[in-house]
């Protein structure tokens, strides 16, 4: 059977939700506001690799390593102020029409799930957010919300269930 290749492009949506307690995917997201043009970017590094030579031989021995963090960012168009706050911390009223900013770091950790146009979803089950204002005011620019979310590995904090991988990949059916 010939093999299926699959080309991902293109992004249809960002959803983000709480980090689930069981260390799985959480299922309860929320769709972002838009995404601006030419914004959103992953990035991971590459692998750090050790490797073992010893005098009688060229190639290594061996091999050791570490696998390299990845990091997606993107810019918010049209973020409403509870979304500004759940993802750079604050706090937003409950009419969702003014943020009151952070006086201090807060490590804000959320689930995301970034949909292409085509090819494969992938799910973050666990990611650290630093989001923040960015741009605004510039004559034919609009203010931006920019979002960086770095892949943190799994940790099952309460029941029993099997933590997810940190990065799931599923074809978009």
């Amino acid at each position: 059977m010939e093999e299926v290749r699959v080309i991902s492009m293109g992004l249809a949506k960002v959803e983000y939700g709480d980090v689930a307690a069981t260390g799985a995917m959480q299922s309860t997201l929320t769709q972002l506001g838009y995404t601006y043009k030419d914004s959103f970017e992953m990035q991971t590094d590459e692998p750090s690799v050790e490797e073992f030579y010893v005098e009688e031989v060229d190639a290594p021995l061996d091999m050791s390593g570490e696998l390299g963090k990845t990091i997606f960012e993107w810019d918010i168009l049209n973020p409403k102020v509870s979304e500004m706050a759940a993802l750079g911390g604050g706090t937003a009223t409950a009419s969702d029409n003014k943020l009151e900013t952070a006086d201090a770091w807060t490590s804000i950790e959320k689930a995301f799930k970034f949909t292409p146009k085509k090819g494969f979803i992938v799910s973050v089950p666990r990611a650290s957010v630093i989001a923040y204002p960015k741009n605004g005011f510039k004559k034919g620019q609009p203010m931006l919300w920019h979002v960086k979310a770095t892949v943190l590995q799994i940790e099952v904090t309460s029941g029993s269930g099997t933590p997810a991988k940190p990065m799931i990949l599923q074809k978009l059916t």
